[in-house]
């Protein structure tokens, strides 16, 4: 699924570049007849494009590895709390990507509407997708409380 979705956001990044701007209108819901993707806009496009690819990799290999720590009962190992910490930056990765393409794109293709789009960003900011960012910094915080919880079973070990 994760590949299924930055296949879908490359595809998409490459047909509007390539002057095909229907996947990218329906993507981020523009209503305008004729969208103007200017030079800031296809910067700005293929480095959300990229950041969104990356970050949903990133997150997909650091679930796995540390569902794979978990299964194993392997939960105070360090790799554990980096995969951890991983999925909480990649959480917090998705939330800027989501803010690229929901604020960022659409003020950039239709720059009349900044009024507009400054009003969603300040609704963005509160929206459904903050939890995303929530649980990032939930999943940082996590990553260092297992931290801890491993230096303090090796102090322990050595004492005993």
């Amino acid at each position: 699924m994760t590949s299924l979705v930055g296949l879908f956001i490359i595809l998409t990044a490459l047909t509007a570049l390539a002057g095909d701007m229907e996947l990218l209108t329906d993507m981020i819901e523009i209503e305008s007849d004729d969208p103007n993707l200017g030079l800031a806009a296809q910067i700005a496009l293929v480095v959300t494009s990229g950041l969104a690819v990356l970050t949903f990799l990133l997150l997909f290999r650091s679930i796995n590895r540390f569902l794979a720590h978990a299964e194993k009962g392997e939960l105070f190992l360090d790799s554990a709390a980096n995969a951890l910490s991983r999925m909480g930056i990649s959480m917090i990765l998705l939330y800027v990507v989501f803010l690229g393409f929901d604020v960022l794109l659409p003020m950039l293709i239709e720059p009349d509407s900044i009024l507009e789009n400054s009003v969603d960003f300040l609704v963005y900011l509160i929206d459904l997708n903050a939890l995303g960012l929530l649980i990032g910094i939930v999943l940082l915080a996590l990553a260092g409380a297992l931290r801890e919880g491993r230096e303090l079973q090796d102090e322990l070990r050595q004492i005993v």
